[in-house]
């Protein structure tokens, strides 16, 4: 959903088509605003759609082999839930990213790899900084406090309301970055 949201905004400005959104729409936060409501509606969605695939698969699927599916109780709901919840906040992300740094192959590119590498190493390292990065506050927002590995001496960890609000913080930061260096430049 990340790279979604990324090749969604990144893919306006490569084909020009942001000219005629902020010709219609000249008020670029405004534009913005509606671009992260819409994308965060979209992957939370597709989140719904992957999960209830999921599970009609485990459904029809596991008593072929012979195993019981587990009727869903609260916590699992609860677990999907904020699957789905932060699937939209991941994909807000990658439309924020997108609209900073406007280079689809570069933004898509840089983003995993900070993703996948970087930033997992930043955590591993220096872990009470680490918490609080984009990646690892949405793995927090879903798995509650994963990050924490034991009870004596285990890493640090960010509450599920803490790591939301450290997410929307950055779509936040990053959103309003954009708009701002947006207005300095000419989209055409």
């Amino acid at each position: 959903m990340l790279v979604f949201g990324i090749l969604g905004m990144t893919g306006e400005y490569r084909h020009g088509t942001i000219t005629y959104t902020y010709l219609a729409t000249p008020r670029r936060g405004r534009v913005m605003v509606v671009k992260l409501v819409v994308y965060a509606l979209v992957g939370c969605l597709a989140m719904l759609l992957a999960l209830l695939l999921a599970n009609l698969i485990g459904v029809i699927g596991l008593p072929i082999r012979g195993v019981s599916y587990p009727a869903p109780d609260g916590a699992a709901l609860a677990d999907s839930a904020r699957q789905i919840v932060t699937a939209g906040l991941i994909t807000a992300f990658g439309v924020a990213l997108g609209a900073l740094l406007r280079a689809q192959v570069v933004t898509v590119a840089g983003t995993l790899i900070w993703a996948l590498m970087v930033e997992p190493l930043i955590v591993s390292f220096k872990p009470h900084i680490g918490i609080y990065l984009p990646f690892a506050a949405f793995q927090q927002l879903t798995m509650g406090g994963a990050l924490h590995v034991g009870t004596d001496g285990g890493l640090p960890s960010l509450t599920r309301p803490e790591a939301f609000l450290v997410a929307i913080g950055y779509i936040a930061a990053v959103s309003v970055l954009a708009v701002f260096i947006s207005m300095r430049r000419d989209v055409t």
